[in-house]
């Protein structure tokens, strides 16, 4: 990740307070350049309260969208994106920050111009974002979900599946750095753009689906249990987070107005994940958009991010996980306030944070 100073616009956008950029606040902002979506978080910091949120924006680019054989990112996508990134650094300069972090994960990780998209928004934007490791997007993401949520007594595993991928990490409940850490090319878009074109979707396509999925999943999380049983975890709990799981939790909700502190500690049990799932795949993607909760862009993807989400809970045996708005955006941001701060780096927040 690294500096700069940019950014957006959004599907989900929070204005709040107006920025106080006097010397006793610090103002940073953070940039997540997904397979669908491209969020900007500004936060600040204060000795005497901690860390709060100014301003929270998404916008749906669908980057993912005609990655085919090819291995390459479609231009129409990529010209989205960027024009999302020249809005974000518009607002960052406004909003007084004093440095910027983006990183690029999923789909851009695997595309062969992913780098020439990287250089072309550095070029039309001024923000020198880079491709963040498998290891370093498990890490923020969890950095981010460990900060919204209280603290456990028992050892975690959270997944972040975005559009192109999911991240899977293990932590001790005493440990400030991970046991182990993977990714899997799954995720809620490359699952629906592979298998789930038709419209409405029929049942041959998403038996297919569950299959493939089934398929990627698995040797991941045998190595998962395997790590689990070396360290001696018998139990664990489960913690999601990125966009598919937001929104099955703003659905469980029926959220007309997208609330990020509803969503924090969530339980969803795999019945109503499966509940709503069926309910998804029985309806037309545009009728989907009449589903409470289902943020606009989504519909065509989320049936696969909901089909990723049941082969998780199904393969590690559980039947509930605690859903978390709190991602790689907020870890990213706590990472380079560490850094400006010149604070240690761990999984746990070095300072509250009130999101």
């Amino acid at each position: 990740p690294h500096h700069a100073s940019p950014e957006p616009a959004s599907n989900r956008e929070e204005g709040m307070d107006q920025l106080d950029t006097t010397p006793e606040k610090l103002n940073v902002a953070a940039i997540d350049i997904g397979s669908h979506s491209v969020r900007l978080l500004i936060i600040s910091h204060a000795a005497s309260k901690g860390i709060v949120p100014l301003l929270r924006v998404r916008r749906t680019t669908k980057l993912a969208e005609g990655f085919g054989s090819d291995g390459r990112l479609a231009r129409e996508r990529m010209m989205a994106s960027i024009e999302a990134l020249r809005e974000y650094a518009a607002l960052v300069e406004a909003h007084g920050v004093r440095s910027c972090i983006a990183g690029a994960t999923g789909v851009i990780r695997k595309a062969a111009n992913g780098q020439a998209l990287l250089e072309a928004i550095r070029s039309e934007t001024g923000i020198p974002a880079r491709i963040l490791s498998e290891d370093e997007e498990a890490f923020f993401s969890t950095k981010g979900a460990l900060s919204a949520l209280p603290e456990r007594s028992s050892p975690v595993v959270t997944f972040d599946l975005g559009g192109g991928s999911t991240e899977f990490l293990l932590i001790g409940p005493e440990e400030e750095k991970p046991l182990w850490s993977a990714s899997v090319f799954t995720g809620a878009a490359t699952v629906a753009g592979r298998f789930l074109q038709g419209d409405p979707t029929d049942h041959a396509s998403i038996r297919e689906a569950e299959a493939a999925v089934r398929l990627s999943l698995a040797p991941t999380l045998d190595a998962l249990k395997v790590r689990m049983k070396e360290a001696k975890i018998p139990f664990f709990d489960l913690i999601g987070t990125a966009g598919t799981v937001t929104t099955l939790a703003a659905m469980r909700l029926e959220m007309v107005e997208y609330q990020p502190g509803r969503v924090n500690g969530l339980q969803l049990f795999g019945k109503e994940i499966r509940q709503l799932t069926d309910r998804i795949a029985g309806l037309p993607v545009a009728a989907r958009s009449n589903l409470p909760g289902l943020e606009k862009g989504r519909e065509d993807v989320i049936l696969g991010g909901a089909l990723v989400v049941l082969e998780i809970l199904r393969q590690l045996g559980k039947d509930v996980f605690s859903a978390c708005d709190a991602g790689l955006p907020e870890g990213l941001a706590i990472h380079l306030l560490e850094e400006e701060l010149r604070l240690p780096h761990t999984l746990r927040a070095s300072a509250p944070c009130h999101w």
